[in-house]
């Protein structure tokens, strides 16, 4: 008999091929799953020490056949996934490259970080199958700590916005610019603890900060929290937050959906890194994640550009923005720049405003879009009296919505209108150089690139016809000359037609693969003799897998999907 709480049920076994076999006689009680699941039961016969040898193997091919499945499964909704996501992206790298205001370029930039990081995630479900297996990696490199924070809070400027919230970025000055680790399980972990700051944030804001911390041994931690003004977790939840499908309100009235399963990744991503995450949280007032891993700070060979840090000696910047939590973290970092901050509280006369700088320098003022209109003769006037200096500055801040909502009377007061949350290397070069105003809008319009053009002759083989588009207009503003093939064997009868330079070859296609007809195409080759073509592998991502298996078939290199204009250029010019 097997025995649960509520009932007995009686067991029949028998062997069949040296297997254990179970039948249950009856079942007489329904029952519901409301999960998909796998179960199989392993008996032993009365007087068996053991189970027999055959039957763990008939467990393991059992298991091992289930995990394949769910592998393939995986791999196949992926593809499925990237094929249009890449789409969106080419098109987006290509619209970059045309004339557009900094408005409008703000809000193309919104779209390549999200796009971006949906991206990541998708490449990334192939990497969770592994985890159960403990086959899941990590990669070293470089990585531009700044960068990746400032884009991950840009990816949600959306959603800030359309919630009325502020969106704040925080670094501590000795937080290293550079580091070596995993990016993109990195920012993974910041946009599952940033996505849940903000759905769980009604009021107030969502702060992202970096600062430098200590193990008990000593070894040298980088810390990241995210702190909110949230409606906070009792104290209770709070230890079983980060195991899988667990969520803190879990009724059918709750007011926020959600898997739970997004703490639980990041728990096991931080696991990973070498390190640990916890919470802290105060009902009514808010909560604070935080997640800390070792710092191993890159190398200055390391670094592939030098980190812009402008000297603001000697000048004053004034800040009048509504949220005290951005004006704080916004003055310390032009502190840290060395310049002299004034805070304006909300509210205050401007004529503070005419104060005079030290050393007769050019002011800044950084003032919240929203109560410009209210200082509209103030700052028309400060305007006039520092007319003759380009370096003098009204910067204003403004959300997404703001931005989409053009107000031109409020515009002409600002030299520069820039989204929030703003990026430290924009501010940087904001802050530094005199700008164009930002009220022109012209048509963007995409024009071939006169000062490139190649003799090279590209072969591109893509079956997806949006792929082809998007690299097709590359190639056309390098002047280069192409001809496409939308499968490996019209990629072969082409070959011997247009004798091309570079054979761009997408991996999977119907009819014949890229692998099979890259083989197809050394062998011509091979036959005929002469100069060997370049053959680059496009594949869903760059893996080192994907790399050998291109290398194996007679490839020269790949690239990942979806293709950088920079690439290519670098690969035609």
């Amino acid at each position: 008999f097997i025995s649960f709480p509520f009932l007995s049920i009686p067991l029949l076994s028998f062997r069949f091929l040296s297997f254990h076999f179970v039948s249950f006689p009856f079942l007489s009680f329904p029952f519901h799953l409301s999960f998909p699941c796998q179960a199989l039961f392993c008996l032993r016969t009365p007087g068996e020490e053991d189970l027999p040898e055959r039957t763990l193997q008939f467990v393991a091919f059992f298991l091992g056949g289930a995990e394949a499945a769910k592998s393939d499964f995986v791999a196949r909704m992926s593809h499925e996934i990237r094929t249009p996501l890449n789409g969106v992206l080419g098109m987006t790298e290509l619209l970059s490259e045309t004339d557009m205001s900094n408005g409008q370029a703000d809000l193309l930039n919104t779209i390549r970080t999200s796009g971006d990081s949906l991206l990541a995630v998708v490449n990334d479900i192939l990497d969770f199958s592994k985890i159960g297996s403990g086959h899941m990696s990590l990669r070293s490199e470089t990585v531009d700590l700044t960068g990746l924070v400032d884009s991950t809070a840009q990816a949600f400027a959306a959603q800030s916005s359309k919630s009325g919230l502020e969106l704040v970025t925080r670094s501590a000055s000795d937080v290293p610019p550079r580091i070596v680790g995993d990016a993109i399980r990195l920012k993974q972990v910041l946009t599952n603890l940033v996505g849940n700051a903000l759905k769980f944030t009604d009021d107030g804001f969502v702060q992202i900060s970096t600062q430098l911390g200590q193990s008990e041994s000593g070894e040298a931690l980088l810390q990241f929290d995210i702190e909110d003004s949230g409606c906070g977790i009792p104290t209770e939840k709070i230890v079983s937050l980060f195991d899988e499908f667990t969520q803190v309100d879990v009724s059918h009235s709750r007011a926020h959906e959600g898997t739970g399963l997004g703490l639980a990744i990041s728990r096991g991503f931080v696991d990973l890194m070498g390190g640990k995450i916890w919470a802290r949280s105060e009902e009514g007032i808010g909560s604070v994640f935080s997640f800390a891993i070792p710092l191993l700070r890159a190398r200055d060979e390391m670094l592939e550009t030098e980190v812009v840090k402008p000297d603001l000696e000697g000048r004053q910047v004034y800040i009048a923005l509504k949220s005290g939590v951005a004006a704080t973290a916004l003055s310390e970092r032009l502190v840290d720049w060395n310049a002299d901050v004034v805070m304006v509280a909300e509210g205050t006369d401007l004529e503070k405003f005419e104060m005079q700088t030290k050393g007769g320098k050019a002011p800044i003022i950084v003032i919240d879009q929203s109560v410009m209109q209210t200082y509209h003769q103030e700052l028309r006037d400060w305007r006039r009296r520092w007319e003759h200096d380009p370096r003098a500055q009204v910067i204003a801040f403004a959300d997404l919505g703001s931005a989409v909502a053009r107000d031109g009377s409020v515009e002409k007061l600002a030299d520069r209108v820039v989204l929030k949350p703003i990026s430290m290397k924009q501010l940087a070069e904001i802050v530094d150089w005199p700008n164009e105003k930002t009220d022109a809008l012209k048509q963007p319009e995409l024009q071939p690139d006169e000062t490139q053009s190649t003799e090279a002759r590209v072969l591109l083989v893509d079956d997806n016809a949006t792929n082809r588009k998007i690299v097709e207009l590359m190639l056309k503003r390098q002047g280069v000359s192409y001809k496409t093939a939308t499968n490996g064997q019209e990629a072969v009868a082409l070959f011997l037609e247009y004798q091309p330079d570079i054979v761009l070859m997408d991996v999977s296609m119907p009819v014949m693969n890229g692998y099979e007809a890259t083989q197809a195409i050394r062998v011509i080759e091979h036959t005929k003799g002469g100069q060997a073509c370049r053959i680059i592998g496009l594949t869903a991502h760059s893996s080192p897998e994907d790399r050998k298996a291109c290398l194996n078939v007679g490839m020269d290199d790949h690239i990942a999907k979806p293709v950088k204009l920079a690439v290519l250029r670098s690969l035609v010019g």
